[in-house]
C-alpha cells in the first residue's frame, strides 16, 4: 500500500502529521507531496516540514490512495487545478481517497 499525502501552505499540522505518522507506524508507505512548489511547507501554526517530493515529481499510478489534510490551506487545495485533477484521477481509478476536517470540501 502506498499513499500520496498532499500538503500545502496552511495545512493543519496535527491532522496532517499525526495521520502520516500513524500510517508509517503501520508500515504503510506514505509520500508527503508539497503542492506549494517548494519542498518546505509551512503549516497553519508555523511549523515547517520538509516534504518527500514535489507534487509534479510524483507518478500517480504508483499510489493506492490519496490523503488530504485540513486547515486553512484547504482553500488553496480547492483552487489548484492539478489537485482537482489528481482527486478526479484517484476517484476514476477506484483508488482510496481520504480527507479530514475541512478537506472533504475538495471532494465536492
Amino acid at each position: 500500500m502506498k499513499i500520496l499525502a498532499l500538503f500545502t501552505e496552511g495545512f493543519e499540522e496535527t491532522e496532517g502529521l499525526a495521520v502520516v505518522d500513524l500510517l508509517r507506524r503501520a508500515q504503510i508507505d506514505v509520500a508527503i507531496a508539497s503542492v506549494s512548489g517548494d519542498i518546505f511547507v509551512k503549516g497553519a501554526h508555523n511549523i515547517i516540514i520538509r516534504a518527500d517530493i514535489l507534487l509534479h515529481d510524483g507518478d500517480l499510478s504508483e499510489y493506492n490512495g490519496l490523503f488530504l489534510p485540513g486547515g486553512p490551506g484547504v482553500k488553496s487545495l480547492e483552487e489548484n487545478k492539478k489537485v482537482i485533477d489528481i482527486v478526479r484521477f484517484f476517484y476514476e481509478s477506484d483508488k482510496y481517497i481520504t480527507a479530514i476536517c475541512a478537506a472533504p470540501s475538495i471532494l465536492h
